[in-house]
C-alpha cells in the first residue's frame, strides 16, 4: 500500500496534484511514444482473448510495455480534475444539490479528506450539522466518507 502525505492545506491539495502530474508525465516521456503512436502500438494487440497471452506480451514485448505505459499515463492526466473543482473537507458534512454524486479525485484517497463532486453545485455548504429541513439537497458524512 502506498503511503500517502497527510493533507492539511489547499498548498498540500496542489502539491500532491503536481506530483501526480509530473509521474505520469515522465512515464510519458521515458516511452518516447505519442498518445496517437501509443493508440496505434495496443490496437494491434486489441485481439489478444487469453490472460497468458496478455502475460507472455507484458513479459517480452517491449513496445507493447511502452505503449501501455504512455497509455495509462496520458488517461491518468485526463482524468484530472481542475483544482477550482476539488475541495479539502473541513466539517461532518458536505450538503448540495441532489444528484451530485461525492467523489475522491485522481492522484487522492478517500482519507486524504480530498473530495470533488460529479457536477458543478448550485448548493455547496460544509457543515457540523444538519438542517431539519433540506428540499432538493443531500447531504454526505465526510467522516464517514474518508474511513
Amino acid at each position: 500500500m502506498i503511503k500517502h502525505a497527510e493533507i492539511k492545506t489547499y498548498q498540500d491539495v496542489v502539491a500532491r496534484r503536481e506530483g501526480y502530474k509530473a509521474k505520469h508525465r515522465e512515464a510519458i516521456a521515458e516511452s518516447g511514444l505519442t498518445r496517437e503512436d501509443a493508440d496505434a502500438i495496443l490496437d494491434e494487440w486489441r485481439t489478444f482473448d487469453n490472460a497468458a497471452q496478455w502475460d507472455v506480451l507484458m513479459d517480452t514485448d517491449l513496445p507493447f510495455s511502452r505503449a501501455l505505459s504512455a497509455h495509462t499515463a496520458f488517461y491518468a492526466l485526463d482524468q484530472m480534475a481542475d483544482l477550482h473543482d476539488i475541495f479539502l473537507g473541513k466539517a461532518r458534512y458536505l450538503i448540495c444539490d441532489e444528484g451530485l454524486e461525492l467523489v475522491s479525485p485522481a492522484a487522492f484517497v478517500p482519507a486524504d479528506n480530498v473530495w470533488m463532486l460529479t457536477g458543478k453545485p448550485d448548493v455547496m455548504i460544509q457543515s457540523d450539522t444538519l438542517p431539519k429541513h433540506m428540499p432538493g439537497l443531500v447531504a454526505y458524512d465526510l467522516e464517514a466518507a474518508a474511513v
